[in-house]
Parts: C-alpha cells; sequence; structure tokens
C-alpha cells in the first residue's frame, strides 16, 4: 500500500490506519465504522429537509423563550 497514516476512529476508539491525511477537524473511522456509517447503522443519520417540511412554519409561533 501507499503512505498510511496512524489514527483513532471517532467512533469506537480503535487504533486504525488510513490511506490518506486526515483533514484537521474531521472525523476518521476504522474499517468497520465507516462501513457501519455507509449502510446508515450508526443511527446518527441527519435528516434531510427540502422546503415542503416548512409549508405552514410560523416562525413567531415557535421561536424560542428567551426572557
Amino acid at each position: 500500500m501507499g503512505n498510511e497514516t496512524e489514527v483513532t476512529c471517532s467512533d469506537c476508539g480503535k487504533e486504525t490506519t488510513v490511506p490518506f491525511e486526515p483533514t484537521k477537524g474531521r472525523p476518521v473511522y476504522c474499517k468497520s465504522c465507516y462501513e457501519k456509517r455507509q449502510r446508515g447503522g450508526s443511527g446518527n443519520k441527519q435528516q434531510k429537509w427540502d422546503r415542503s417540511d416548512y409549508a405552514g412554519y410560523d416562525p413567531d409561533k415557535h421561536a424560542a423563550d428567551v426572557s
């Protein structure tokens, strides 16, 4: 293989290597956790929203009470 970089998996904490230089501030996963996330098995998937989700939304009615 090429240049491998030793990292700690951001999900499980396991020591592993990756074939790239990780970007600072971005998570890096071991092969197992990466595959789990690709399949959607992590439970951490962010919900995707589109404009239709906001139909009838009234920002004044849903504003947080900051008093």
